[in-house]
């Protein structure tokens, strides 16, 4: 066959991608929460470009745009949160064709330290023997 209609056959099949896969959160602070995913399955033909990640306040409709990074990279950090506020994330990939249907978090997510105060208080006391404290019990 003619190399011409290879051509013309690859450029017809091309599609957008599939949406990333696997979407969690690896880490939070009171102002950030730091995203993860694994790579879309299929490039739908066309190479990706470019994975766009964005946000959303859980009281709110709009999704604000949170980074645009490349191809390679599966990591994005949401930043300028407000602590204890509820946020939804979503990610899709990009390629020359358009952009692949969103993976979401099952849930919203909360701004907040990984340990909060009076988790590390009960660490401590936990711990009293260890650093000679002695227990106060509130009441």
């Amino acid at each position: 066959m003619p190399k011409f209609f290879d051509r013309f056959y690859f450029d017809a099949v091309a599609d957008k991608p599939t949406a990333p896969r696997n979407l969690r959160v690896t880490d939070s602070s009171g102002e950030s929460v730091s995203l993860a995913w694994d790579k879309s399955a299929s490039d739908g033909g066309a190479t990706i470009d470019a994975h766009v990640v964005e946000r959303r306040d859980a009281s709110r409709n709009n999704w604000v745009s949170v980074a645009r990074t490349s191809a390679e990279t599966t990591r994005a950090t949401a930043t300028k949160l407000w602590e204890g506020c509820d946020y939804y994330f979503r990610v899709a990939a990009e390629n020359a064709v358009g952009q692949s249907d969103y993976v979401e978090l099952s849930k919203a997510i909360a701004a907040k330290p990984p340990y909060s105060q009076s988790n590390s208080l009960t660490y401590l006391l936990s711990r009293k023997n260890t650093f000679g404290l002695n227990t106060v019990q509130a009441r």
